[in-house]
């Protein structure tokens, strides 16, 4: 193995724990309405095909502009599910800068935890770039997950295989867990900690050599994700 392909897998640990860090928040426009909204919206349609004739109400009603003061995430999701939802959304993120993936992980991460996470992911994704100016991706497969409630919050295990390849030189295998600490704050869950271990980690068949590079870029570019996500 040459001095540069043995350097990029020195780096494979890191790569992958640093990206585990970043959490990207992505609002769905599938995210079912509020059930009080649902029951209002029924009952005015019930009203309107039960009778032509004017309905007069007591009190004038008046439209709210303000934001909600929370969103439907903890309604419609359990820890282990943004968790593993957090951990699968870390794969867009390797492409952005340093300073928006610090954004990034600020804009998730709890108000006590904000300012370290924030520092702490500049400081990993700067150094990444400079080392990899070829690019990185990464493809990250959850296998499992448990969980256990701590305080005021959860801290969920993720166990996962991941692939980071660099640019067209290597692709490296990865099994990890990754142990994020989830606080619900403001309604949504927020990552509060997180520590990223090797293993367990199977043993591969003597038989089984792996694929070369070029060839495994070819192959998994014909492979998506988009329709197996939740």
């Amino acid at each position: 193995m040459s001095a540069r392909r043995a350097a990029i897998a020195a780096a494979a640990t890191i790569l992958v724990t640093a990206v585990a860090a970043l959490l990207w928040r992505t609002p769905s426009s599938s995210e079912p309405a509020p059930a009080a909204a649902i029951i209002e919206a029924q009952a005015i349609d019930s009203e309107t095909q039960l009778t032509d004739e004017p309905v007069f109400i007591d009190e004038p009603t008046t439209t709210s502009t303000e934001a909600p003061t929370a969103t439907l995430t903890h309604l419609v999701e359990t820890p282990e599910q943004a968790a593993v939802r957090f951990l699968e959304l870390t794969e867009e993120v390797v492409a952005v800068t340093p300073e928006e993936a610090a954004a990034i992980q600020r804009s998730v991460a709890s108000a006590a935890s904000a300012d370290r996470l924030a520092a702490s992911v500049l400081i990993t994704m700067s150094q990444l770039q400079d080392e990899f100016p070829e690019g990185i991706t990464v493809e990250i497969a959850p296998l499992g997950v448990t969980s256990t409630q701590v305080g005021d919050g959860w801290e969920v295990e993720v166990w996962y295989a991941a692939v980071a390849t660099y640019g067209d030189i290597v692709a490296i295998e990865r099994w990890e867990t990754a142990t994020y600490r989830v606080v619900l704050e403001d309604g949504e869950w927020r990552m509060d900690d997180l520590a990223t271990v090797e293993g367990p980690v199977p043993t591969r068949p003597e038989s089984v050599f792996a694929t070369p590079t070029d060839l495994f870029i070819e192959q998994a570019a014909r492979f998506s994700d988009d329709g197996i996500k939740p």
